[in-house]
């Protein structure tokens, strides 16, 4: 729920995230859940979370006050984690027959008597199935989804109901992001085995570490520093809204 924190009474939102992700077929190897301090700290006053960490065997978790590993979710807390600030459009409903398959620039959903701007990241729910706004292309006569377009025909007068303002929380499967980094111009096979060293790109100044990590039959070179990160596969994610003060 919009506004309120996820993990205030239980650990259900976990299980509605389990069911998101596996009807979206994302993988169930290193699926990732980041969370902020709030969701963190209800977290842990969970009896489900406590019995989780007392039944750790060395006692780690429940020592160092983490949640780590729950319902298939490796979680991490992110101080930096935004929050989304809703708009003020309110009351538009659907005008007209809007077939499956439209919310995209091409083809929006048609909506009407509605009043105030789309934000980008709005959160919409229209007969029953929730979708993200991209507010660079919505107006007050045409919704436009981001990565989704209508999964049920809409009713003329249909609600277009907004989600209060919220924490965005990130559930994600690493399949999701796709990375983009800079050719190296240094010669790898120059690098020692096992050796980590810095590298600077002669473009933007930014200092990177490399590190070969090599082995029998085996090389591979990683990177700290990376030029962005872009969801390239949005299924593979979900966001489990909480509260932006508590």
């Amino acid at each position: 729920t919009a506004g309120t924190n996820p993990f205030a009474s239980a650990t259900d939102p976990l299980a509605d995230l389990v069911k998101v992700m596996l009807d979206n077929k994302a993988p169930q190897l290193q699926r990732q859940l980041l969370i902020g301090t709030y969701e963190l700290a209800a977290g842990l006053k969970l009896s489900q979370f406590i019995q989780a960490q007392l039944g750790d065997l060395t006692g780690a978790r429940f020592a160092m006050g983490k949640l780590q590993h729950a319902m298939g979710f490796d979680i991490f807390p992110d101080q930096g984690r935004p929050n989304h600030t809703t708009s003020t459009a309110a009351n538009y409903v659907a005008n007209g027959v809007n077939a499956i398959g439209t919310g995209t620039v091409a083809a929006p959903v048609v909506i009407k008597t509605g009043t105030g701007a789309w934000a980008d990241g709005d959160i919409v729910t229209i007969n029953g199935t929730t979708y993200a706004v991209d507010g660079t292309n919505s107006t007050n006569i045409a919704l436009v989804f981001k990565n989704q377009t209508l999964v049920a025909v809409t009713a003329d007068a249909d609600a277009v109901t907004k989600k209060a303002s919220h924490s965005v929380n990130l559930a994600v499967q690493p399949g999701a992001l796709g990375l983009a980094m800079r050719y190296l111009e240094q010669d790898l096979e120059k690098a020692g085995a096992g050796k980590a060293f810095p590298i600077v790109d002669p473009n933007t100044g930014a200092l990177m570490m490399l590190h070969d990590l090599g082995g029998y039959h085996a090389e591979q070179y990683e990177i700290t520093a990376l030029y962005g990160a872009k969801i390239i596969l949005p299924q593979l994610a979900a966001r489990l809204m909480g509260s932006t003060t508590s």
